[in-house]
C-alpha cells in the first residue's frame, strides 16, 4: 500500500492553525470529541450561495448512431476529454474522442477475453491511460485507444477502485451493510481481515410488517454514501440520515468529522404519494413504513482541488449542494442548473460533464464553468 500523504498528527496541527477555523460568526470551529477532530460549521456558508455560470461546449447524441442499442446512458470521461458512453444493462459501450466523434464499440458481447455477456451490470472508468470495465465476474483492461490488454476474474462488484490492487466494496447481508477495503485479486481477497470503514444496520430497504415485501427510495431510505479522493487518499462517508461526514485515511482511521446544522424536511401525505409506488390497497403499508422526513444527504462527490460536494434535498423535487474545502470548512451553497443531478455528473478541471434529459432522450453534455475559479480553474 502506498504511503498516505500527511498524517493524523499533521492534520490536527493544520486544522487548528488554519485561519478561519477557530473564531468568527461565520467560521467553522474545531473541537476534539472523544479523541476525534470535529469541524463544526455554522448553518451559513462562508461565501454564501452561488449559481453556476455555464456554457455548453460539447454534446453527444449516441442515438444518431445507426446500430446503437443503448436504452439508458452512463458515462466515463478521461482527463484528455475522451468519453465512453455505455448502458450497463444492455452491455453496450461506445467510445468518443474529445470532439465527440464516434470511435466505435469498446468491447463485443460474449464470454471471451475482453468481452462481456448480458447479465450483471457493467461499470466503466478511466484509470491513468487505460479504460477499465468490470462487473461481478471480471475486470477487463483496455488501452486509451480501446485495444484489449488483459483481464482478471472477480467475485464481487467493486464500489470504488483505489489502486491496481485495492478497492472498496459493499458487503451487504440482509439489512446490514459494511464498506470494506479489500484486494482486487480473488486469491488475496480473504488473505487478511478486511478493514471496515463504515457499517450500518437497517439500510437499503423498508420492509412490510410481515417482512415479506420491501421498498427503497432515494428520498427516504437509509444508505451509506461514500466518495474517494485519490489525491489525498481519503474516503469520505456518511450515513445519509444524518449530516456527519467522516473523513478516513486508508488505514480506516478517522482524520476528522465534518458537521453542519441540518433542518429536516418533513414529508406530507401528498409527498409520499409522489415518491412511493403504490399499485393498490395492498401497498398502503408503505405509507406507514415510509419515514416522515427526507434523508439529510443524497450524494457525495469530490471536486477539483480537493473540494467536497454534499448534495441534499430541499424538497422532493429540488436539491442544493454544500461545498466544503479540504479542511472541512463550509464555503458555498451551490445551485446546479435545472435537470442536473450530482449522481449523473462528473467534475473536471474547468467544467462539468453530465447526462441531460431532452425531448430526444438522454444526451451527454459538457459545460464550461465560468465562475468559481478556485474549484473550476
Amino acid at each position: 500500500m502506498k504511503k498516505i500523504i500527511g498524517s493524523f498528527s499533521i492534520l490536527i496541527c493544520v486544522a487548528l492553525a488554519a485561519p478561519g477555523l477557530t473564531s468568527g460568526q461565520n467560521k467553522a470551529k474545531v473541537k476534539t470529541i472523544d479523541g476525534v477532530i470535529h469541524v463544526l460549521n455554522p448553518a451559513t456558508p462562508l461565501k454564501g450561495s452561488v449559481s453556476l455560470e455555464i456554457e455548453k461546449i460539447l454534446e453527444i447524441d449516441p442515438y444518431k448512431i445507426d446500430d446503437v442499442g443503448m436504452r439508458m446512458i452512463w458515462f466515463a470521461r478521461g482527463d484528455d476529454g475522451s468519453v465512453v458512453l455505455y448502458d450497463p444493462n444492455s452491455v453496450e459501450a461506445r467510445r468518443f474522442n474529445e470532439k465527440g466523434e464516434h470511435l466505435g464499440l469498446l468491447f463485443r458481447k460474449g464470454q471471451g477475453p475482453g468481452e462481456f455477456w448480458q447479465g450483471p451490470g457493467v461499470n466503466i472508468f478511466f484509470r491513468r491511460n487505460q479504460i477499465w470495465a468490470f462487473n461481478m465476474v471480471k475486470l477487463a483492461k483496455f488501452d486509451k485507444d480501446g485495444r484489449f490488454l488483459e483481464e482478471k476474474k472477480l467475485r464481487f462488484m467493486p464500489a470504488i477502485v483505489v489502486s491496481d490492487d485495492l478497492c472498496f466494496k459493499r458487503d451487504r447481508l440482509h439489512d446490514m451493510e459494511k464498506i470494506v477495503l479489500t484486494s482486487l485479486d480473488p486469491g488475496k481477497e480473504n488473505s487478511a481481515a478486511p478493514i471496515i470503514f463504515f457499517q450500518a444496520e437497517k439500510v437499503g430497504i423498508h420492509r412490510s410488517p410481515d417482512g415479506e415485501k420491501g421498498f427503497a427510495s432515494m428520498w427516504v431510505t437509509p444508505e451509506i454514501n461514500i466518495a474517494y479522493n485519490p489525491n489525498r487518499q481519503v474516503l469520505c462517508g456518511a450515513i445519509n440520515t444524518e449530516y456527519k461526514i467522516h473523513v478516513k485515511n486508508l488505514k480506516g482511521e478517522t482524520l476528522f468529522i465534518i458537521e453542519k446544522p441540518h433542518k429536516k424536511i418533513k414529508l406530507s401525505r401528498k409527498d409520499k404519494e409522489q415518491i412511493l409506488y403504490v399499485r393498490d390497497a395492498s401497498d398502503n403499508w408503505k405509507f406507514d413504513a415510509c419515514p416522515d422526513y427526507l434523508v439529510a444527504i443524497s450524494e457525495l462527490a469530490i471536486l477539483a482541488n480537493d473540494y467536497l460536494a454534499v448534495e441534499r434535498f430541499t424538497s422532493i423535487k429540488e436539491r442544493e449542494i454544500d461545498i466544503f474545502d479540504s479542511r472541512g470548512e463550509y464555503i458555498y451553497v451551490l445551485k446546479l442548473p435545472e435537470r442536473m443531478r450530482l449522481d449523473r455528473t462528473q467534475f473536471f478541471r474547468g467544467g462539468i460533464a453530465t447526462v441531460m434529459e431532452s425531448k430526444e432522450g438522454h444526451l451527454y453534455t459538457e459545460f464550461k464553468v465560468k465562475n468559481l475559479p478556485e474549484i473550476f480553474r
